[in-house]
């Protein structure tokens, strides 16, 4: 029995592995906002980040890039991810999505770069996998929607 369900949890990264490449293939998830200064970009979308439910909170950031982290919760994806990557031992699933702002004149090109869950394992070791591809449209969408309503 345990070998059956291996293998269907193989099977399962496998295809996601397959889908990520065709994804990725696809194009970048980004948005530009016309006629706005890079900080004022920045600043609004880590307002909107941090207020938003649940919330993100800042990993990292320098002038051009920004990291962003949350718990991943409770939801059935989440816990089969934090099977497939860690184990009963490691940390509570985090959630990182990195931003990259490109000044182009006046406008600001915002660009996710990439959407990664991982675990922290006890002896020290973090266990990361993309989910960018599977979130590919609601983070376009979710752009879309910050630069249709950015004031």
């Amino acid at each position: 029995m345990k070998k059956i369900i291996l293998i269907g949890l193989l099977s399962i990264l496998a295809s996601c592995a397959t889908m990520e490449s065709q994804n990725l293939a696809s194009g970048p998830v980004e948005v530009q906002i016309d006629n706005k200064k890079l900080e004022d970009v920045k600043s609004k979308l880590i307002y909107r980040l941090s207020t938003s439910t649940p919330s993100w909170s800042i990993k990292s950031q320098a002038s051009n890039s920004l990291t962003v982290t949350r718990p991943c919760g409770t939801s059935f994806s989440c816990t089969m991810m934090q099977a497939l990557i860690g184990n009963s031992y490691s940390t509570m699933l985090q959630m990182d999505l990195n931003f990259v702002f490109i000044e182009d004149g006046s406008n600001v090109k915002v660009v996710v770069t990439s959407y990664d869950a991982w675990t922290q394992m006890p002896g020290g070791q973090i266990n990361t996998q993309s989910v960018f591809a599977g979130n590919k449209k609601a983070l376009q969408d979710s752009l879309n929607d910050f630069a249709t309503n950015y004031h």
